[in-house]
């Protein structure tokens, strides 16, 4: 079932972004996204709306949208849950949502990219990310 995140949510949410964190970017240093943790709290959870995929009250997935920019900050689903269907139940949800989105995604997360490729996004731009060593696509979709 997705539903609007709740605070209550925002310590499984919090794991569950930091797990999948790591599994899909070992090709940064695990300190960094540990480092992170409380820009993902105060910035994409605080500010951004965040739609939470939950079974038997657990929460499995999120996703979270800037909506001033209608930028995809973070589309996560717990590592053991993957595979599943709930991230592109959760990305169809927001493309039913928003006419349009956005997102940057690092380029050497291959399975990510392919993803959104699949689901109509498009690379718009491939630029340095916030680890200089590893650069990002900004890609877009928009309905019709």
């Amino acid at each position: 079932m997705i539903r609007p995140m709740e605070s209550k949510d925002i310590p499984a949410l919090l794991d569950i972004w930091l797990r999948a964190s790591l599994t899909a970017h070992d090709f940064i240093d695990a300190d960094y996204w540990r480092s992170q943790l409380p820009v993902i709290e105060q910035v994409y959870l605080a500010v951004s709306r965040t739609f939470v995929w939950e079974e038997k009250g657990e929460p499995l997935g999120f996703v979270s949208i800037l909506e001033e920019d209608l930028f995809l900050g973070a589309l996560f689903v717990a590592p053991e849950h993957q595979g599943r269907g709930i991230g592109q139940a959760l990305l169809t949800h927001c493309k039913g949502v928003y006419s349009a989105l956005s997102l940057a995604v690092y380029r050497e997360n291959a399975g990510a990219v392919a993803f959104y490729l699949k689901n109509s996004f498009r690379v718009v731009q491939e630029r340095e990310s916030d680890q200089p060593e590893h650069m990002e696509y900004l890609m877009s979709w928009s309905r019709g």
